[in-house]
């Protein structure tokens, strides 16, 4: 059950990256140590969905997820 207010997990959202420049080009891997890094870039994203339960009104919601570049081992 839940309850007015609570809040719950109830999506996986799953956004791939690239490891690819605008060139074309893998981006460069570097080392810190004990670890190598490469760059990655995830394109902005929009969610959007609708949750609904018994007794309440219906409630759209929409999320925009910013363009992100990351260094990931």
């Amino acid at each position: 059950m839940i309850y007015p207010q609570e809040i719950r997990k109830i999506a996986k959202l799953w956004h791939e990256g690239r490891n690819i420049g605008p060139d074309g080009q893998r981006y460069q891997v570097f080392y810190a140590p004990e670890k190598k890094y490469s760059r990655w870039d995830f394109r902005a994203a929009s969610f959007q969905c609708e949750i609904s339960c018994e007794g309440t009104p219906t409630v759209t919601v929409e999320k925009l997820i910013p363009e992100l570049s990351v260094n990931w081992p």
